[in-house]
Order: C-alpha cells, then sequence, then structure tokens
C-alpha cells in the first residue's frame, strides 16, 4: 500500500484482520509532510515505511515476519500503542517517538535528535538510542541489547520503576546529557552507567553486577557528577569511577564511590537477591533476610513506592517500626 496522504487504515482486530505482505514493506512511502498514516485494530505481516515527514500512528497492531526495522519514518513522529512487534524495532531519522504498553523484541527504539519517550513498554533484544534526544523511560524494561541499553550522546536520560538489564555493553551512556534515575535497576551489564560529564542523580536505585568481562564499572563518568539517595552500588570491578559524590542512605560493596555523612554505608555486601519478579512491571533484585539495605533508610526522603509500586515504608526487620529500606 502506498502512502502519500493522510491514511486511516482499520481492521476488525488483530485475530481477525491481517495485512500480509511477507518481509517486505506493507506500507511504503512518498509519504507527505504533516499527514498520519493511522494503523489500528488488525494484525501486519511485513514493515511499514513512510518518506518525507509523514507521521505514523499505530494502536493495537500485532506486527511480524521481519527481520530488522518494523517500523520506520524519515522524518516523521511516530506513535505506537498496545502494540507487539516480533522480531525487529522502530526507527525514524529525526521525528519524536512515543510508545506505550508497547512488547518490542529482536529490536530496539532508535531516532537520531527526536525525544523516546516509553511508557509500560517492554524491550528485549535492541536497545534505545538518540543521539541528541532525551529518552524517557517509565514503568518499563530494556533487556538484553547487543550494545548499549540506553545510549544518548547530549539527551538526558530519565528511568522511573524501570530495569535495564543484559546490555553486551553499558546499561546507560550519555556522553553529557543529565541522567536520572528513580525506583530503578541497572543490572548485569557489561558496565553500569556512564555519564561523561553528566550529572548522575539516582533516587532508590540499584546498580548491581554490572561486570560481564571481570573489568566493569557501576557508575563511570569523565569529570561528571554523582548524587545518590536510597541507593546500593554493589558487585563490580569497581563501583564507582567518579569525580564527585554526594549520597544519602546509599551504600557501595569496595569503597569506592566515596560515601561520606550520616547514614550511608562503605564496604558492605547488601545481601541481594537474584534479579526475579518480585511483584510490579519489572523484575527486581529483593534483599534477603540480614540485608543491611533493610530498614536502613529514612522515611524522610524516600520515594512514596518502589519500583513494583509497592508503598514505603514498611517494616521489613520485624521490629515493629516501618522504616524505608536503603
Amino acid at each position: 500500500i502506498s502512502v502519500s496522504d493522510a491514511v486511516i487504515v482499520r481492521g476488525a482486530g488483530r485475530a481477525s484482520t491481517t495485512v500480509n505482505r511477507g518481509a517486505a514493506n506493507a506500507f511504503n512511502g512518498p509519504g507527505v509532510a504533516g499527514a498520519t498514516l493511522t494503523i489500528e485494530d488488525l494484525s501486519v505481516v511485513g514493515s511499514v515505511n513512510t518518506g518525507g515527514a509523514q507521521d505514523i500512528a499505530v494502536t493495537r497492531v500485532d506486527f511480524s515476519g521481519v527481520i530488522g526495522t518494523m517500523i520506520n519514518s524519515l522524518n516523521g513522529s511516530i506513535a505506537i500503542t498496545d502494540a507487539t512487534l516480533s522480531g525487529g524495532g522502530v526507527n525514524s531519522s529525526g521525528g519524536a517517538m512515543t510508545v506505550a504498553g508497547t512488547t518490542i523484541s529482536g529490536g530496539g527504539v532508535n531516532t537520531s535528535s527526536g525525544a523516546i519517550s516509553l511508557t509500560g513498554t517492554t524491550i528485549d533484544g535492541g536497545g534505545v538510542n538518540s543521539s541528541s534526544g532525551a529518552v524517557t523511560l517509565v514503568d518499563g524494561s530494556v533487556t538484553n541489547a547487543p550494545g548499549t541499553g540506553i545510549n544518548t550522546s547530549t539527551g538526558a536520560i530519565s528511568l522511573t520503576r524501570s530495569l535495564v538489564s543484559g546490555s553486551d555493553s553499558r546499561g546507560i551512556n550519555s556522553s553529557s546529557g543529565a541522567i536520572s534515575l528513580v525506583n530503578s535497576t541497572v543490572s548485569g551489564n557489561d558496565g553500569g552507567i556512564y555519564g561523561g560529564s553528566s550529572t548522575i542523580t539516582l533516587d532508590a536505585v540499584t546498580v548491581t553486577l554490572n561486570d560481564v568481562d571481570g573489568e566493569g564499572v557501576g557508575i563511570d563518568t569523565s569529570g561528571g557528577t554523582i548524587s545518590m539517595t536510597h541507593t546500593i552500588v554493589a558487585g563490580h570491578g569497581q563501583d564507582c569511577d567518579v569525580a564527585a559524590t554526594t549520597a544519602q542512605y546509599s551504600m557501595d560493596s569496595d569503597g569506592s564511590c566515596g560515601l561520606a555523612g550520616a547514614g550511608n554505608l562503605s564496604n558492605a555486601n547488601p545481601l541481594l537477591g537474584p534479579l526475579a519478579n518480585n511483584g510490579g512491571p519489572t523484575l527486581t533484585h529483593l534483599p534477603q533476610a540480614g540485608s543491611p539495605a533493610i530498614d536502613s533508610g529514612s522515611n524522610g526522603l524516600c520515594q512514596a513506592v518502589d519500583q513494583r509500586g509497592v508503598a514505603r515504608p514498611i517494616d521489613g526487620d520485624g521490629d515493629a517500626t516501618a522504616t524505608c529500606d536503603m
């Protein structure tokens, strides 16, 4: 189907309507700036490719049949809601991307300059990349990326209640953009968080076991600074390699994070369980019985809920006093 205007393609449901093009473009350009290709309520065997600055809006669609890019816009925006992409990912040379309630397997989300917003979205087997645009991930996960999990050059990166795990390179990378994580986990990547000259802010974050080759660094900057609250950095070749650290009620396992001040623990084993389903939309590391992180935080500083969405604080050590964990 050649698209050169505003077009709506609406099926009778994913189980009832299929557009089948095999391993080729089911929808193709040339496209037109300011117009939207809208695809709803069907299954697509094949890919979508629009030229120019034509926008793409996808709702309740299952994609399959293509290895590589499944949805591509030259310079237009892409909005995806309640979809599955099996075997490939999403690409725009310059447009912004908004993805919600979607599962992407075998590919990632890439744009050269547009902002990327991901909510309730799972990406497995691909990374998230924007050269200069901001990346936001809420209640989602990026796992098993063949390179960096989430990468920008100058854009800001923000994670809330999310997971980055299993990347062949760093979990999170930004040369100069600000990095902010809240209620999130960076685990099992070949390197944790790299910030270049960035300011890194971590609140209720676990950074652990990002040491696939035995040389991994948990948090690394080349002139940037880090601020930690209720954060655990543990189980790396080196936990931190940073210029300056400000920390409250946080912990490292090797003393390299420069933790000072009341409430911090240095050279401590957090006794974390494996990455597992402990409730909520993403996998987490549950502190095991006897962990020094349990009930060691500050109720005045802790987030209202944890990564799973469970309300804080609770009594974790059985002393009848509800205290936030570190």
